[in-house]
């Protein structure tokens, strides 16, 4: 990993090829979410925490009408969307999440590109949301600078995105969860700024914010993102215990960061 000393970005050096990229967003990407164990409770879990990114919400100019979910997957934060009143979009490079959006969101116009192909004319949305997606692109500044002119004036875009200068980052250190190989960039609260107000938002909200967690995610998590003795008590706990929380929501400090940002009038 290399850090911009001015700018205080992450990114990580050498990055992965597009090949490679394609390769890591396949059918089994979704493993790691309960997509083929556990759907119903999984889909419920994004729900959640996209209805607390949209009720997090403040300051809003223009209420309703055409929403864009970048990295929409497989189409849980289409649906929350839906039932608050905006008209769904989304984009997603995974084939897989694609196809299986379209069949759940069928009210929606879901398209598979990335930001830069997506076939929408400036000022189109009143709202794009970036969830645990900035950190996947190859050029976060290009992709931001494209959302500022995918909306409209006094449109909004949310962002959730692990902060590399969080307390569980610094705790876990090379053992925090958001270390993974699809993640490109890392930023903090300097970094994020920075480059939103490079790219002409004004900042509403910049603070951490908690997920909304199940054990039966936590589980599938640490299975496929192993953690050194961890995933292994964990297992053991979750046998003999915590599988009785499985349904359970529960909110957890992950290290993340919650933006709310807006195109001025």
């Amino acid at each position: 990993l290399f850090r911009c000393a001015a700018c205080d970005l992450v990114q990580q050096i050498p990055q992965p090829m597009i090949e490679e990229m394609e390769n890591i967003y396949s059918i089994n990407y979704f493993d790691a979410w309960g997509e083929q164990t556990s759907y119903q409770l999984y889909w419920e879990l994004k729900r959640s925490l996209y209805q607390k990114l949209l009720n997090s919400i403040t300051d809003v100019h223009i209420a309703g009408g055409n929403a864009l979910d970048v990295g929409c997957a497989t189409g849980a934060g289409l649906s929350v969307l839906k039932d608050m009143g905006y008209s769904p979009y989304g984009i997603d490079v995974n084939p897989y999440a694609i196809e299986t959006a379209k069949n759940r969101t069928p009210y929606a116009s879901v398209h598979h590109c990335t930001l830069e192909d997506a076939p929408f004319t400036p000022n189109f949305f009143n709202l794009i949301v970036f969830s645990d997606i900035i950190e996947h692109v190859y050029n976060p500044f290009d992709n931001l600078n494209n959302t500022y002119h995918l909306l409209n004036k006094g449109g909004c875009v949310i962002l959730l995105t692990p902060d590399i200068k969080s307390f569980s980052a610094l705790l876990m250190r090379t053992y925090w969860i958001h270390y993974k190989k699809e993640h490109l960039f890392y930023f903090s609260k300097k970094s994020i700024e920075r480059i939103l107000k490079k790219t002409g938002f004004h900042i509403v909200q910049l603070r951490h914010i908690s997920k909304p967690m199940n054990m039966a995610y936590v589980r599938t998590q640490l299975l496929n993102y192993p953690i050194p003795l961890m995933t292994t008590c964990f297992k053991f706990l979750h046998s003999v215990l915590l599988s009785k929380m499985d349904k359970k929501l529960f909110n957890i400090p992950m290290g993340e960061l919650y933006v709310q940002a807006i195109k001025k009038i």
